[in-house]
């Protein structure tokens, strides 16, 4: 955007320097035109009451973590099918029912015939039981039962894991998005600066000075803009880590000479052994063959032994005292052995459909051992493209004196042969730009290309200590939001 502004001012700026009508006046009309730097389109902080807050890359990753949805969601997900292993433990378990029963009637029924006469007073009965019984899994069902829940539980656990390298990987990105915005706005201004302060040396006196005023303005404007962008690209940050939008982040990262290490040996094989999907998905083959197993559940014999006594009372009154006792004690072994039964082929459909669904199983797992494979292969081969541009970086400091060169040139040449050196200040200073971001840039796409290849292997690093991210607060969205 800069070069397509730039360009007709530039033009218009030989045709002062041409025509030799520059004047001391005119450079101060227009240097009171051009407007001062904005560096940021979002209203003044102290304004808007939020506070700017120190994050770095580790504790992005950290605050993340612990305010995410999707990890929070899928840790109770976890719990939940703990307590589900735990209920079909319990099935092997003996189990104790026992019940109180009272019973009064207040009855006045007095008959009196030509033959006889009757009379029925007041009724009172009690009774208590109990019953102390457990199963014996001869047939292995309730064995079965434990390990499909055990099964849901490790499936959820694997989740989990993916969950939080999904999360890990997403920050990171939104993390390395939002400072490579930062460098370019900070780019920018720096361009500005240096603009102002040739403007400063040449003085208003200077034949320059119209050239240099339009090059400030439109550099104002590109810094202007580059830091809005630098603000969207942090308003991304904020919405994954949930921090309210009136607050700033200062993001201290600096990767510019810091690449993450990558350990590249045996690669495929540990994404094949560590990747939670891949054992997720070695799970449920598990899973389908044990759902096979257990189709024929229904048919199997069960055996269910107990002991049970019961006390009864019987009487008038509760009041009394004389009651007529029973006492009960005793075992039983229930045996349920199936003999024949007819389903039409009922069963032998479900075992079907549990066959078919083990062999999809098997399936999911080989494709998605390929796409892994797949994936692998193609991002070590973007870190090694990020490597070979590391290598070839230009040198910002030599363009930085480049530039100097140029300058000091400028100034001192006469007005008839500084019109041809006004061209190389600004391809110098547009190629100082380019280096101080082309390095910043450069280091940025060679460690998200490593966090995409730990992603896709499965490696994921301890997180930060807590107590650094503490003090930035959550967002919330209640009644008064937005407001």
């Amino acid at each position: 955007m800069t070069e397509i502004h730039s360009f007709p001012h530039f033009l218009a700026a030989l045709v002062v320097l041409a025509s030799g009508t520059t004047a001391a006046a005119g450079a101060s009309e227009v240097s009171a035109a051009v407007p001062p730097l904005q560096t940021s389109a979002v209203p003044d902080m102290a304004e808007t009451g939020g506070q700017t807050y120190d994050l770095s890359l580790d504790d992005a990753v950290a605050l993340a973590q612990q305010r995410s949805f999707r990890t929070a969601r899928a840790s109770r997900s976890l719990n939940q099918n703990e307590l589900r292993v735990q209920n079909a433990k319990a099935q092997y378990l003996p189990s104790l029912s026992s019940n109180v029963g009272v019973s009064q009637q207040a009855l006045d029924l007095a008959w009196k015939g030509n033959t006889y006469a009757y009379t029925a007073p007041s009724a009172f009965g009690g009774n208590a039981t109990a019953n102390v019984s457990m199963p014996i899994d001869v047939g292995g069902v309730i064995h079965r039962q434990v390990v499909q829940a055990d099964i849901w539980r490790e499936i959820t656990a694997q989740d989990l894991s993916n969950t939080q390298l999904d999360v890990t990987l997403d920050v990171e990105t939104s993390y390395l998005n939002a400072l490579r915005a930062q460098n370019n706005a900070d780019a920018d201004e720096r361009v500005a600066k240096e603009i102002e302060d040739l403007l400063a040396r040449a003085g208003p006196a200077s034949g320059l000075g119209n050239f240099l005023q339009v090059e400030l303005a439109n550099a104002r404007q590109t810094a202007q803009t580059s830091r809005e962008n630098a603000d969207n690209a942090q308003d991304g940050l904020k919405q994954i880590l949930r921090v309210p939008p009136e607050a700033r982040l200062r993001l201290t990262s600096d990767l510019r000479g810091r690449k993450q290490p990558v350990d590249r040996d045996g690669l495929l094989e540990r994404a094949l052994s560590r990747r939670p999907d891949i054992q997720s998905a070695l799970l449920r083959v598990k899973q389908a063959q044990t759902s096979l197993e257990q189709a024929s559940d229904s048919r199997k014999p069960t055996i269910r032994v107990g002991v049970f006594a019961s006390q009864q009372l019987a009487g008038a009154a509760v009041y009394d005292g004389h009651f007529d006792r029973l006492r009960q004690e005793g075992g039983l072994v229930n045996i349920n052995v199936p003999f024949v039964q007819w389903d039409d082929g009922q069963l032998r459909r479900n075992k079907e459909v549990a066959r078919i669904q083990r062999d999809q199983a098997d399936a999911d797992v080989e494709e998605l051992r390929e796409r892994v494979a797949y994936d692998v292969r193609q991002q070590v081969l973007a870190v090694s493209r990020a490597e070979n541009r590391i290598r070839n970086l230009p040198d910002p400091s030599q363009a930085l004196q480049a530039l100097q060169r140029a300058e000091q040139l400028l100034l001192a040449a006469p007005p008839e042969t500084a019109q041809g050196l006004v061209a190389q200040v600004s391809n110098a200073r547009q190629a100082w730009r380019s280096a101080e971001t082309a390095t910043a840039d450069a280091y940025i796409d060679y460690n998200n290309a490593v966090f995409r290849l730990k992603r896709l292997v499965g490696d994921q690093d301890p997180p930060a200590a807590e107590p650094s991210t503490a003090a930035i607060p959550v967002q919330t969205v209640g009644p008064s939001f937005g407001q």
